[in-house]
């Protein structure tokens, strides 16, 4: 018999009251469901290979033939209809208990599951109040401490960049005296150059005026020595040419130094890179600086052009300065293991063990005052990172300074 007020299993809703009773009886409709019976019965079907019914034993007809009992806890709970052989429906019977016996473990494990779900409601429904209540509060404070954390890092990101750009400043007001004498060296023999042209031109419409009054060429000639002005025209716009390609390449390099207004990262090569910083060095240096420069085959690299200008320039500079007289600087790139490595290494004054130690140190510098922000190393090693790469110092005294910096090529 059934609880009247247990829902079956084909009740989708929910499993009812839980039963009273700890080892209750069940019908066919308690543990199968209308679908579950429809499997149930064309699987048999398929296994007796003959057609096979599952009736429940309240509904069997008492003038059915051929059917055998399926029992659950000894009592009948339905009947196996079917032409099969009597030792296959035995079997399949068997099946049945079997498949019906584990249903009963999964229901009975179901409604004592729910009994305790239901004994322990109320006590959950209020822990569960003041979890809410209590969630509530530490979300408010989470909210808080977000803002809190977010006013902060606008605060360091804000005096990182102004950092960023000091340091700037001071590169660019050392690099200006200099581009600016690259600059205005070949802007000098150019304005000479147009304005001995512009007489050249002067004495060439002359000539033509003559023509155009009678006079012979060869008295014109030899009158406004045009064989000269002629020659000589053109070798000052073969100058003038090559004063413009000099200035446009001055500018070209300062271009990529400077434009640290956007940061978004493009595909660069590095050689190109590092021979724009030779090339704005250059005024930097005294004449007993040799410069080396070897740079092997490397792929091009995503990155953020104007940062890396700026820390590659400060150390090319830290070399520059820290060669009182006669000197050497190598520069080698190349890359190994989808690696790009740089090496800058200077032969001057080097440092010892206690000032290595400190070269990351904002605003620390051995340079004298007015010449050195103390930032420069430390940029170079924030740019470096933020590039995903490293960078290693390694010096002695009187013995100069190597730089080698690794950044890995990213697609």
């Amino acid at each position: 018999m059934t609880d009247p007020d247990y829902k079956t299993a084909s009740d989708k809703e929910g499993l009812g009251e839980p039963l009273p009773d700890i080892d209750p009886e069940f019908s066919l409709s308690d543990l199968l469901s209308t679908k579950d019976v429809e499997r149930l019965e064309d699987r048999m079907s398929i296994l007796l290979g003959t057609n096979t019914e599952i009736v429940d034993a309240e509904a069997l007809q008492s003038d059915q033939d051929r059917s055998y009992p399926v029992r659950y806890q000894i009592c009948p709970v339905a009947y196996l209809v079917t032409e099969a052989p009597p030792a296959s429906a035995k079997a399949a019977t068997d099946i049945l208990e079997s498949v019906l016996y584990q249903a009963s473990r999964y229901r009975l494990a179901a409604v004592a599951h729910h009994a305790i779900v239901l004994q322990d409601f109320d006590e959950l429904q209020t822990k569960h109040e003041r979890l809410l209540e209590s969630e509530a509060k530490y979300r408010d404070l989470a909210i808080q401490l977000e803002q809190r954390v977010k006013d902060q890092v606008d605060q360091i990101e804000l005096r990182q960049r102004q950092v960023y750009e000091a340091e700037k400043l001071s590169a660019l007001a050392q690099l200006g005296a200099g581009v600016a004498h690259e600059i205005n060296n070949p802007l000098g023999f150019i304005q000479s150059n147009m304005n001995t042209g512009k007489t050249y031109i002067q004495d060439i419409m002359d000539a033509l005026a003559s023509l155009r009054q009678g006079e012979t060429m060869a008295k014109v000639v030899e009158s406004f020595d045009l064989d000269f002005v002629l020659d000589d025209l053109q070798t000052l716009m073969t100058e003038t040419i090559d004063g413009v390609v000099r200035v446009s390449r001055i500018v070209k390099d300062l271009k990529g130094f400077v434009s640290a207004g956007t940061s978004t990262r493009q595909p660069i090569m590095m050689n190109e890179v590092l021979d724009s910083i030779c090339n704005l060095s250059h005024p930097l240096l005294h004449e007993d600086i040799r410069i080396t420069r070897d740079f092997g085959k490397v792929s091009p690299l995503m990155a953020d052009k104007a940062a890396l200008c700026q820390a590659l320039y400060a150390i090319f500079l830290n070399a520059i300065q820290a060669i009182e007289k006669e000197g050497s600087i190598l520069i080698k790139c190349y890359e190994d293991s989808q690696t790009i490595f740089i090496r800058i290494e200077d032969s001057g004054s080097g440092m010892d063990n206690a000032t290595l130690a400190k070269i990351y140190e904002p605003f620390y510098t051995t340079k004298p005052v007015g010449t050195g922000t103390g930032l420069g190393l430390t940029v170079c090693r924030d740019i470096v990172r933020a590039h995903q790469g490293e960078i290693r110092v390694t010096s002695s005294p009187g013995e100069g300074t190597q730089v080698r910096i690794s950044l890995p090529v990213t697609n």
